[in-house]
């Protein structure tokens, strides 16, 4: 086996994890295959040791080791991680076991619009009221307009104008905007609106989004929107 002084994750999402912490162990060669995977799943068994958690899971695929900075974890959740990278044959010295494979990621991460992500954002939404003018043109609709038509708006493309609240950036591969137009019932989850997209725009920002619409759209392991806003564009006034 290979000591490995530092591993570092140099990704958007990535915070860095050092593997000589965990222990011994050796990683996909550079540039064949980089070893990075989106990871989702339901916990099977979680271990603490050293400061770092190691957390058995099922994926759709298969059951897999994933290793992090100490997380609360408990067996049951379902939980989606930052993408990792493999290390096969590693050794942990605290645990003082081999891991045929394990994945190294930087912790779990809510998913925007989830009761997860409400529930950790909930302080951060902005104070006062928002009112921003409906999108202009034929396929404009306010945000409460959308939740309430969602079934026959499936699949359809729509222009929705809001204030960004909150952003999130490389997650799946695209920029989470939650958008706010001063509509829908924030007791029911209607007055914000979910959109991916490529593009960016920060918080604080009047945007103009236009973009498919999916209802009750459900990425898998609990991540389920009744609406949602994809492969979107944003123009800005």
């Amino acid at each position: 086996m290979k000591k490995f002084p530092v591993l570092s994750f140099c990704m958007a999402a990535f915070l860095f994890v050092s593997a000589a912490a965990f222990g011994q162990g050796s990683a996909p060669a550079a540039g064949k295959n980089p070893g990075l995977f989106v990871l989702a799943g339901k916990v099977l068994k979680v271990m603490n040791a050293g400061g770092y958690t190691y957390a058995r899971i099922q994926s759709r695929k298969e059951k897999l080791w994933l290793a992090m900075p100490q997380t609360k974890l408990k067996a049951g959740q379902t939980v989606t991680f930052y993408p990792g990278m493999q290390m096969t044959n590693f050794h942990s010295d605290t645990l003082n076991r081999t891991f045929r494979k394990v994945m190294f990621t930087s912790g779990p991460v809510a998913l925007p619009g989830t009761k997860a992500y409400r529930a950790k954002n909930r302080a951060k939404q902005p104070a006062g009221k928002i009112k921003v003018t409906k999108a202009k043109g034929a396929n404009g609709r306010t945000i409460a307009e959308v939740y309430k038509n969602r079934a026959s708006l499936n699949g359809k493309t729509v222009s929705v104008r809001g204030k960004v609240v909150k952003v999130s950036r490389g997650i799946m591969g695209s920029n989470w905007l939650h958008i706010q137009d001063g509509t829908g019932d924030a007791a029911k989850g209607t007055n914000s609106l979910v959109v991916t997209t490529k593009d960016d725009a920060d918080a604080g920002d009047v945007v103009t989004a236009t973009g498919v619409i999916s209802s009750n759209k459900d990425f898998g392991f609990g991540y389920r929107y009744d609406a949602i806003m994809e492969q979107a564009r944003i123009t800005k006034p």
